[in-house]
């Protein structure tokens, strides 16, 4: 895990190419250099936080200033090539650099050939014209959406030579350039040696945030408290020029070792092909904590921002497990255009930084709708707009005059005028939600919509369930006195998130007769686009049920849980079954009784766990192949979460063992719970754990504070604790 750290370290400044700042003409006096600044130098301080790593002291080496411009773009993927070529377009000396051989980062040498959604305007647009004129013009194939790797890096290094960006391929950013709270360029290493750029602005189009975090912006790897992240992909070659995407993996591409590690296990783990792509391609990974943060619930209640400078277009596509709430009520998005404030561009504390790409400030959740490539393109182009603009004004990103901004991005086409018309929305009349919530049932339904389509209506369940007035409780409880069938259990769910009892005691009444087979229900549902679980929430409906009864905090359930435990599959077989959903039964239990935080529910979560599916999954050594044992040891974490929080001591042990896990977002996972749990923090040192286990004993069992609850990122209250009004329909 990578941590920004700022490092006292002086960097000698010497200019040995590029132009002057103050050029002097033949006749002038020459000017009288001024003193030559000091500039800190920050950097990851370890491949992981929490681990001893042994250091040797160097020598200060002196960097030459190779370039001084006015924007400096680090990272030349689907967002930061489209912000190189618009900043200079704008009229900035430009420079982009680049880890790869060229230009296009996930869209070309990542593999991933294609668009899935995406508004295809604005640079997107150019950026397919361009491309498909290539490929007519080498007579290979390519369609609507998708091209060659190779062509579509041409069209976007042909595009960066036009506008005057200057590309250094195969070079890659080790350490940020400041003066106190001012990000002032990067230093480089290439196949020359550490090299520094200075520049006016700088955007961090890493994908991963590196310098904000360098520069100890806040951010968050994947979700917040789980680290849990959407899958990544290796590009697989079956034949010369032929791509396939891949759904498998989790890394945490910040961690040189966990990097490694991802990589081997993805070339392992598919069968012959002709060669595979030469870097990872992650579909998540640090989320910038901005001056404002896009969640799930921004994106249902179709928020409205006034610095709104980029448009997305998206189903809800979590490759991976979701950790919102909404999701885990049963209501996967439909598809939905989403507003991206400027601000989300903005790290914290820091200045002369823009932040670009899939490391936007938003939550796990929401970046499902926020990361494809079209949107990520133009939002680069947006965002060398305005560093840009910055750059030639004097004026620092957070200073930036962004309804001027927002005028330019419309002139340039990025940026649609409907988008600064819109009003705020409106729901409707209480009343008039119910209805429509009862009547649009199952909730998943939303989501089943063709590609092109787009959801512009209010979704009753957010709003019922946001609307703070006491209203919307009478105005549920007197629906679900005269509703029956699917409808019923939906206004349960809704009083279950205000914290009434009546919906507590109507899940209670359904799930007791759904367990009571030989068998737990099976999806019958068909889910768009889900794929081999966990993915898209695409779950049993009864599953919905039980995480919504994880939220009411009642010892009731636990005679749920206990028959769920009995009857479960966990097995290789039934953890990879779409329609089984036994993922989602163990995590809906384990999250019911995290949240309880009660005694009575260790001899059930005990008994999951000696399952051999759910037991000592953790991976110290080697290399693990196998995804889906990822995502068994995904559920043996939730087990040990659990467990933790029941007051049991093989919970602690369990979290324990997966410090040292090889696969470091499990091993942060365990750490991270482990400092919740216990009040302090013992790094990863597993023996320490141990002895603090067995001098002062398990931790009091005590329920998962709401502050620390994956479902607070998306509300604004502690879901299912209002002291509101409760009657029995």
């Amino acid at each position: 895990m990578a941590f920004g750290e700022r490092r006292g370290r002086e960097l000698a400044v010497t200019l040995t190419a590029g132009r002057p700042a103050h050029p002097a003409t033949p006749t002038s006096p020459a000017p009288v250099p001024p003193p030559r600044p000091v500039l800190e130098v920050a950097e990851q301080c370890a491949p992981q936080r929490g681990r001893h790593y042994p250091r040797e002291r160097v020598a200060p080496v002196p960097v030459p200033v190779v370039r001084r411009v006015d924007v400096l773009v680090v990272g030349g993927g689907s967002s930061g090539a489209p912000a190189a070529i618009s900043a200079a377009r704008e009229g900035a000396t430009t420079l982009v650099v680049d880890a790869g051989p060229g230009l296009g980062g996930t869209g070309t040498y990542g593999g991933v050939h294609s668009y899935w959604f995406g508004r295809r305007e604005g640079q997107a647009a150019e950026l397919q014209r361009r491309t498909r004129g290539l490929h007519r013009e080498h007579g290979l194939p390519g369609g609507v959406g998708n091209w060659h790797i190779e062509l579509k890096a041409l069209a976007l290094g042909r595009a960066a030579a036009e506008a005057g960006v200057e590309v250094l391929p195969g070079t890659l950013a080790v350490a940020a350039l400041r003066t106190g709270d001012r990000v002032r360029g990067a230093v480089l290493a290439g196949p020359e040696g550490p090299v520094a750029v200075v520049a006016e602005v700088v955007v961090d189009a890493t994908g991963d945030a590196d310098l904000a975090a360098w520069c100890g912006a806040p951010t968050e790897y994947g979700a917040v408290g789980t680290h849990t992240v959407m899958w990544s992909s290796l590009a697989r070659f079956e034949h010369p020029g032929v791509t396939r995407n891949t759904f498998g993996g989790i890394a945490d591409v910040s961690n040189v070792e966990d990097s490694t590690r991802a990589v081997l296990a993805a070339r392992r783990r598919g069968g012959p092909a002709h060669d595979h792509g030469i870097q990872p391609a992650a579909r998540e990974s640090r989320h910038l904590v901005g001056e404002a943060t896009v969640t799930l619930t921004d994106q249902l209640t179709q928020r409205h921002w006034p610095d709104v400078v980029n448009l997305h277009f998206s189903n809800h596509d979590v490759k991976g497990k979701g950790e919102a709430l909404w999701p885990q009520l049963g209501l996967i998005p439909p598809n939905l255009e989403v507003e991206l404030p400027y601000r989300a561009l903005l790290p914290r504390g820091l200045d002369g930084l823009l932040v670009t790409g899939k490391a936007l400030s938003a939550t796990h959740d929401a970046l499902a709708a926020l990361r494809m490539q079209a949107d990520l393109e133009n939002l680069g182009a947006v965002t060398g707009a305005a560093a840009a603009r910055c750059a030639l004004e004097g004026v620092a990103p957070r200073a930036l005059d962004v309804p001027r901004l927002q005028r330019v991005l419309v002139e340039r086409g990025l940026l649609p005028a409907r988008a600064l018309r819109r009003p705020a929305p409106v729901p409707p009349p209480v009343p008039e939600l119910v209805a429509e919530l009862v009547r649009r049932v199952p909730l998943h339904a939303y989501s089943d919509m063709g590609r092109r389509e787009t959801y512009r209506g209010a979704i009753p369940l957010v709003h019922l369930v946001l609307d703070p007035g006491p209203r919307v409780t009478d105005a549920l409880l007197t629906a679900l006195d005269q509703a029956t069938g699917p409808g019923r259990l939906v206004l349960a769910q809704a009083l279950v998130c205000r914290g009434a009892s009546a919906g507590v005691e109507v899940l209670l009444e359904r799930l007791h007769l759904a367990v009571s087979g030989p068998a737990l229900p099976a999806r019958e549902a068909r889910i768009r686009e889900a794929q081999l679980p966990p993915d898209q929430s695409a779950m049993p409906q009864d599953a919905y049920l039980l995480y919504t009864l994880a939220l009411a905090r009642d010892p009731r359930a636990v005679a749920v849980w206990e028959r769920v435990a009995e009857l479960v599959d966990v097995s290789p077989r039934g953890l990879r079954d779409p329609l089984a959903g036994s993922f989602y039964w163990v995590d809906a239990v384990c999250a019911g009784a995290e949240r309880l935080g009660d005694p009575a529910a260790v001899p059930l979560l005990l008994r999951l766990r000696e399952r051999p599916g759910l037991h000592a999954q953790w991976r110290h050594h080697g290399i693990e192949p196998d995804d889906f044992q990822e995502r068994a040891a995904l559920l043996e974490l939730a087990l040990g979460r659990a467990l933790a929080r029941c007051g049991s001591a093989h919970g602690t042990e369990v979290l324990v063992e997966y410090l040292d896990d090889c696969r470091a977002l499990l091993a942060e996972q365990a750490h991270r719970q482990l400092v919740a749990v216990y009040g302090v923090d013992l790094g990863k040192d597993a023996a320490a754990w141990l002895r603090r286990l067995a001098d002062g004993g398990p931790a009091t069992a005590r329920p998962l504070p709401w502050e620390q609850d994956p479902h607070a990122a998306d509300l604004p209250f502690p879901v299912g604790m209002r002291p509101v009004p409760n009657r029995i329909g």
